[in-house]
């Protein structure tokens, strides 16, 4: 199944309600499982992104849909990298010429 990671910043909405990141977290670990994204591990990290979710789903449009409906809700503003394992990266290197 594909890895996916979620870096997401704090909206100005989502940052005036810090107490409750934790909770908002985890509320939208249960919503993402719902649509089929396998959470694994989240961070809330220092620098450039707030909070950072590694996942697995079926698929892009998953992933994708993911993304807008986190975004949708107001706190955070999500981005969505797919991510390769060393299996997967060696796959895509054989096909170069």
């Amino acid at each position: 199944m594909p890895t996916f990671i979620y870096l997401t910043t704090w909206t100005d909405k989502g940052v005036a309600e810090p107490k409750t990141a934790v909770a908002r977290a985890q509320a939208a670990v249960e919503n993402l499982e719902s649509m089929g994204v396998k959470i694994f591990e989240t961070y809330w990290t220092s620098g450039d992104y707030d909070l950072v979710m590694v996942a697995e789903c079926d698929d892009e449009e998953t992933a994708y849909a993911a993304q807008l409906d986190m975004a949708s809700r107001g706190n955070v503003r999500p981005t969505v990298l797919r991510a390769f394992d060393s299996g997967e990266m060696s796959a895509i290197l054989g096909k170069l010429r």
